[in-house]
């Protein structure tokens, strides 16, 4: 509802979505000029690289409708503000896997879902969103025992990163939780080993 209402190309940060665009209206299908453009992003290049489907959607979509891309904002609005419910869904996730009952899940992902900051920027076409839900995700990894979970969390941690450079401190904490949990894991189960032998 909030992203129907417009505000999209508010804030001076959504140029970078607009950068996109125009690398792809301005080399228009030659796919090796796109991608060298979308690399040579000055910040924020994961933002760049996850929107970059979505413009090219929408330039499409506006080329087939005689129309101009930035017409079409609705498009990327609705698309992006997904990151705002993926978010909520995570920390109920986040919730669950770290042994806490549906309610208390549930009243988390709430109290995520009340949260100003998660209507905020919903409508915008910024990095934040999705960076937090990929840090959660990192997060969310974080609180597994397997290898598998300690690779997931690396990827995820650095995508966060990588698209939103400003939460270098929300990668640094999950990392260091996924080190405190392995760490505490490790010596309990070793606890239990010398136990049972």
């Amino acid at each position: 509802m909030l992203v129907v209402q417009g505000g999209q190309l508010y804030w001076p940060d959504e140029r970078l979505y607009i950068q996109v665009l125009d690398v792809f209206d301005l080399h228009q299908g030659h796919w090796f000029d796109i991608l060298k453009a979308l690399f040579s992003t000055q910040d924020h290049l994961g933002f760049a690289l996850l929107s970059a489907p979505i413009a090219a959607v929408q330039l499409a979509i506006g080329h087939a409708l005689s129309r101009s891309g930035d017409g079409l904002m609705l498009l990327p609005g609705i698309l992006l503000s997904q990151a705002s419910v993926v978010s909520i869904a995570l920390v109920y996730a986040i919730a669950r896997r770290a042994g806490r009952d549906r309610v208390e899940a549930l009243i988390a992902a709430a109290l995520m879902a009340s949260a100003t900051t998660m209507f905020y920027y919903s409508r915008h076409l910024l990095p934040y969103d999705a960076a937090l839900a990929a840090g959660l995700f990192a997060l969310w990894c974080a609180s597994g025992t397997a290898r598998r979970d300690s690779l997931i969390c690396g990827a995820a941690a650095s995508a966060a990163f990588i698209i939103y450079n400003g939460y270098w401190l929300l990668v640094a904490t999950v990392l260091l939780l996924h080190i405190v949990h392995e760490g505490r894991t490790a010596v309990r189960s070793a606890a239990m080993r010398a136990l049972s032998s």
